[in-house]
């Protein structure tokens, strides 16, 4: 079963709930995923808060970065640390 055939049988199942018990905790579920998806998973070197999203973005442009050579290597920092 694919992405859409599931979340077209969640859907089928929701609209056949009779338990107002059984809908709340759905929603407590949704929502407690929604919020944890703005949560703050991690800090910049400056102290801002980075959630989940923004912290994949950044980890994508570091992947860039390196696959285009732009990264310095061990040996090379050494040798720039011995010029401070």
């Amino acid at each position: 079963m694919n992405i859409a055939e599931r979340k077209k049988s969640i859907i089928e199942k929701v609209m056949n709930l009779s338990s107002e018990e059984k809908l709340l905790q759905i929603e407590k579920l949704m929502l407690s995923d929604l919020e944890s998806e703005n949560e703050t998973i991690a800090f910049t070197i400056v102290g801002e808060p980075v959630n989940r999203e923004t912290y994949a973005k950044l980890v994508k442009q570091a992947e860039n970065s390196i696959a285009n050579g732009h990264y310095l290597s061990q040996e090379d920092l050494e040798k720039e640390s011995e010029t401070w």
